[in-house]
């Protein structure tokens, strides 16, 4: 909306934008998206990796498939929702444990999408594996989440040919890719 910042508000052609904008710091942005269109770098696809929220502690009574979330981990899952949904994501796959699954299950039913359950991405996984199922979501155009292990994250980020990025339970990281090639990533705290 027009403040006391923002006279009006309109779609103009780069060329036409150059014109209008007065702050170096908007030229400096432009010249950059600029850059970015004449590579087609600006037309990335999305991978959202996660690591699982927190979840209980493993114990002899409960097959670690089994464990849930904690109430802590349940509310980031909660929190996640319109953070993904501010990606436009619209596939979401999970690690067959339990609190992979919790964790991306509120944003799959306020999207009303299908969970889809990935073996290959499990804790007891190989790196082969992970490569095989990482291919297929990197070929998709829908963005894609998936809900994972810290085990299995090295080997999820090697797939995807992207730094290897320390996670907290329930921290993510978002992927901007093109072609196979990253172009860009980003922490979600």
């Amino acid at each position: 909306m027009p403040n006391k910042e923002v006279d009006e508000i309109r779609w103009v052609r780069v060329r036409d934008a150059r014109q209008l904008l007065t702050y170096e710091h908007d030229l400096q942005l432009l010249d950059t998206f600029q850059e970015l269109r004449e590579r087609q770098a600006h037309r990335t696809r999305t991978l959202v990796i996660l690591r699982h929220g927190k979840a209980a502690p493993r114990s002899a009574e409960v097959d670690d498939l089994h464990r849930p979330l904690t109430s802590a981990g349940a509310a980031r899952a909660t929190a996640l929702v319109p953070v993904l949904d501010a990606y436009g994501i619209r596939r979401v796959v999970s690690s067959p444990a339990i609190r992979c699954a919790q964790t991306v299950e509120p944003y799959a039913h306020s999207i009303s999408t299908f969970l889809e359950i990935d073996d290959r991405l499990s804790e007891d996984t190989r790196a082969s594996q992970v490569q095989r199922s990482l291919a297929a979501m990197l070929d998709r155009k829908k963005p894609v989440v998936l809900s994972t292990h810290r085990p299995t994250l090295p080997w999820v980020f090697e797939a995807v040919g992207a730094e290897l990025t320390d996670l907290a339970p329930g921290q993510g990281v978002v992927v901007h890719h093109r072609k196979g090639t990253v172009l860009a990533t980003e922490v979600l705290a």
